[in-house]
């Protein structure tokens, strides 16, 4: 008896041309296939082959680490518990300034490997899976973390026809999701105790204004540091702070390397927010009154 043969898997370096020219081919085979998306990856799934085509090669060890992750992630009943829940995904609040202005520089403080220590610190991970994260370099350890919340989408198709689109996404997104979130409120924490030496936050650095008190520095310092983070200092020189209407932009240079961020005001935001919130407010209440 013939045995039958195994689905042929390959690998291969993202080329839009030949991906679409793959889909197209085969929807005209009228074959059964599906596409699978995603901002890394595509893929094709047929009965007699899997082809992957990658933007970039990621190192083995950040793989190795989401394995890691996501065994004491599943074997962890806080974890599981935290999964069920919903989170806000802000990272980032500035203060509240209409004029633009310049600095020599402004004090950075880093949360040193914030997100590991953020799972680690709130005993999701194991002192083990820690360690293997902090081996990783800095540009992998945030991909091989958020590798727990990827989200992908599949396009089914039958004949040769598109039949259906799932929207995949890893098992443990709301872990992922709930880091961004309590890491945010610390730093939440921080802007109120820094007062009018707060500059801005960035998902895991507050930068504040060169002329804080060195105590009210160090009150931030412990506050920071109780928690069981490691910091560390930046100088940030020649710091611009540039507003066109509710967009920001600021540009320093950090240990001679330029660095610009762009984006939209916090505090516009929340009040836009707000301002929808009492509209669906007083709209329930007016229906209920009409009742």
């Amino acid at each position: 008896m013939k045995r039958e043969s195994k689905r042929k898997k390959e690998t291969r370096t993202a080329d839009v041309n030949e991906i679409k020219s793959t889909i197209e081919h085969l929807i005209e085979m009228e074959e059964d296939f599906d596409h699978v998306f995603s901002n890394y990856t595509n893929a094709i799934d047929h009965k007699d082959y899997h082809i992957k085509w990658i933007k970039e090669k990621r190192p083995k060890l950040m793989f190795v680490a989401y394995k890691k992750l996501m065994k004491d992630l599943s074997n962890n009943s806080q974890a599981l518990a935290i999964n069920n829940g919903s989170y806000k995904t802000e990272n980032y609040s500035n203060m509240e300034a209409e004029n633009d202005f310049d600095l020599d520089h402004a004090i950075n403080i880093d949360i040193s490997a914030c997100y590991p220590y953020t799972l680690f610190i709130h005993k999701l991970i194991s002192r083990e899976t820690l360690d293997y994260l902090l081996q990783l370099d800095k540009n992998e350890r945030l991909p091989a973390i958020g590798m727990i919340a990827y989200q992908r989408l599949r396009y089914r198709y039958k004949n040769g026809i598109l039949y259906d689109i799932v929207h995949e996404k890893g098992p443990f997104q709301n872990v992922f999701f709930w880091i961004i979130e309590t890491v945010n409120r610390l730093f939440l924490d921080i802007k109120e105790l820094a007062g009018p030496y707060y500059i801005m936050h960035w998902v895991d650095g507050v930068f504040l204004y060169p002329d804080i008190p060195n105590d009210l520095l160090e009150r931030i310092e412990r506050a920071i540091t109780s928690w069981g983070y490691v910091i560390k200092y930046e100088s940030c020189r020649d710091f611009t702070f540039r507003r066109d209407g509710k967009k920001i932009e600021i540009s320093f240079n950090k240990g001679g390397e330029p660095k610009l961020y762009r984006f939209e005001d916090s505090n516009w935001r929340h009040e836009y927010n707000q301002i929808l919130k009492d509209l669906h407010r007083a709209n329930r209440m007016k229906k209920f009154i009409n009742c």
